[in-house]
C-alpha cells in the first residue's frame, strides 16, 4: 500500500504495458469509466 501511497480499499490502479501507474482512484469506480480507462491503455502502441 505505502508503494502506490494507498489510501485503503477499494483502491484501482491501472498500469500501463511499460509499468507506470497510469491511474489511481480511491473507492468506487463505475464500470464504464473503467471499461474506457482500459481501452484507452489498450489503445496505445505498445
Amino acid at each position: 500500500m505505502r508503494a502506490y501511497a494507498m489510501q485503503g480499499t477499494p483502491t484501482l490502479c491501472l498500469i500501463d504495458r511499460k509499468g507506470r501507474l497510469r491511474a489511481q482512484r480511491f473507492g468506487l469506480v463505475d464500470d464504464l469509466r473503467l471499461g474506457a480507462e482500459i481501452a484507452t491503455l489498450l489503445a496505445e502502441p505498445g
